[in-house]
């Protein structure tokens, strides 16, 4: 008994690390998955008063019905993947230039009625602006 209880201690020791280990990091997985790329308030200003200024604009080059099945309208949020089957459409040149560069990998589409940032190849939301098309 008496080279058992050591043993034993020892085990639940080494069975405690990984639960340890599983806490440790980042609570927003946001901060790790890319944690630079998002609107900054400059863009969001000139996205802002474009869209004021412009708003036929987007409605004749996109047409955008601002009807997302409604799950994916309330609950898209950052680091969420978008759906295959939700349409997007590109930023108007015009705004685009405007705007300050994004990495490769990366592009702002319209979503619904939502402006959003994407990891082009996974299709992970980087960030999103709300009803930004009105």
């Amino acid at each position: 008994m008496r080279r058992l209880l050591p043993f034993l201690v020892l085990l639940t020791l080494f069975a405690a690390e990984p639960a340890r280990a599983v806490t440790r990091g980042p609570i927003d997985a946001s901060q790790w998955l890319h944690p630079t790329i998002r609107f900054s308030g400059q863009d969001r200003q000139r996205i802002d008063s474009w869209f004021k200024r412009y708003p036929e604009y987007v409605t004749r080059t996109y047409a955008p019905d601002g009807k997302l099945p409604p799950q994916i309208d309330r609950e898209l949020a950052p680091t969420d993947r978008l759906p295959r089957n939700v349409a997007k459409a590109r930023l108007p040149w015009p705004l685009e230039n405007q705007l300050s560069t994004v990495p490769p990998g990366v592009e702002r589409v319209i979503v619904g009625r939502h402006l959003v940032m994407l990891d082009a190849r996974t299709s992970t939301v980087l960030d999103i602006i709300r009803d930004v098309v009105r």
